[in-house]
């Protein structure tokens, strides 16, 4: 396509961001603002009505689902006695300490895993897995 054949083209004197909208209402023979409100609508519109759908079509959590640590966040700080309140209600180092800990008991499972990935009979097996199919 030419540059004479193209109609829509971004604007560049009246560009906020890239000019799409700009270039949109130059074409349309619009005004600018008007473009850029309708281009918002069209944006949230859709998020918006799938989030509505999406709240009446899912049902709510049933009660018992929120015993444990699987609990909501709020849940724990509420009631010192759940599991993992005390991760919930520690200071913030503290919680830095645990997550240390946390992924330093993670390293060798992950290096396990890793090792396995990366290792020569597993590359010889997808290399066979890919001549087959």
């Amino acid at each position: 396509m030419t540059e004479q054949q193209a109609r829509i083209w971004r604007a560049n004197r009246e560009a906020l961001a890239a000019g799409v909208c700009a270039g949109l209402a130059q074409d349309l023979d619009l005004p600018p603002t008007l473009v850029r409100i309708v281009c918002a609508i069209f944006l949230i519109l859709p998020t918006g009505l799938a989030y509505l759908a999406l709240a009446l079509l899912m049902r709510q959590r049933p009660q018992a689902m929120y015993r444990g640590f699987a609990g909501s966040y709020s849940r724990m700080r509420a009631n010192p006695e759940a599991p993992g309140a005390a991760a919930a209600q520690a200071p913030l180092g503290a919680k830095w300490a645990m997550l240390r800990q946390r992924l330093e008991l993670l390293e060798p499972r992950i290096a396990a895993a890793e090792s396995c990935v990366t290792s020569r009979e597993f590359d010889l097996d997808r290399k066979f897995r890919h001549m087959e199919g």
